[in-house]
């Protein structure tokens, strides 16, 4: 899953960046709570105030033992947060459109996602130009997570690198009944390619 509340990596993250341990974290893990939304309903009832009680037994029943005061306080802060998380996430849903930005994936997930694909695809280096935007990166998902294909333009097919130098669009490539339209700031240029291999047709108004 590429959500907040979804995603592995960025509750693990999350936990060790709050001063949680490893261990603790794999405790976590092993009781079945990996992610902010399975925390949501394991601490607590959303729309009331997490009692110190909850966060108590929680962590009693995951770790086997009393937890710490840093402990209990860093879980019921990520409770209070996963909580938080679920209501803005299903109050999205409800008032979603088409045309919605898509939902940005999560750092910690995106940096996992990336480490395995470069890992399954050892052939291709993903790096520099070959690695992908951030902005691609989350209409792919939010394609796959609807599963409504749309088409994404040439011109957000950029890279990382060029997303990270934050230039400002002078020109852009779009599809445009079935011809490829390089559009500027001033007129456009035309490529219509024709079938048979023959050479692209190109005309500036």
């Amino acid at each position: 899953m590429t959500s907040l509340l979804d995603s592995t990596a960025h509750f693990s993250d999350r936990c060790l960046k709050l001063g949680l341990g490893q261990q603790f974290v794999t405790s976590l893990h092993r009781a079945g709570v990996d992610n902010l939304s399975r925390l949501a309903f394991a601490v607590g009832q959303l729309g009331q105030a997490i009692q110190n009680n909850d966060v108590e037994d929680f962590l009693q029943r995951t770790l086997g033992r009393a937890s710490t005061l840093a402990e209990a306080s860093s879980i019921k802060r990520m409770a209070f947060e996963a909580h938080t998380y679920l209501v803005a996430t299903l109050r999205q849903q409800v008032d979603h459109t088409d045309d919605a930005q898509p939902r940005r994936v999560a750092f910690a997930e995106r940096n996992q996602r990336m480490d395995q694909l470069k890992a399954d695809l050892r052939g291709i280096d993903i790096r520099g130009e070959m690695e992908p935007a951030h902005a691609l990166l989350d209409k792919a998902c939010a394609i796959f997570e609807n599963n409504s294909i749309k088409l994404m333009e040439p011109s957000v097919c950029i890279s990382r690198s060029l997303e990270a130098q934050g230039a400002t669009k002078s020109r852009e490539f779009t599809l445009e009944k079935g011809a490829l339209i390089l559009k500027q700031e001033k007129g456009a240029l035309i490529f219509d390619f024709e079938a048979g291999g023959q050479a692209p047709m190109c005309n500036r108004f």
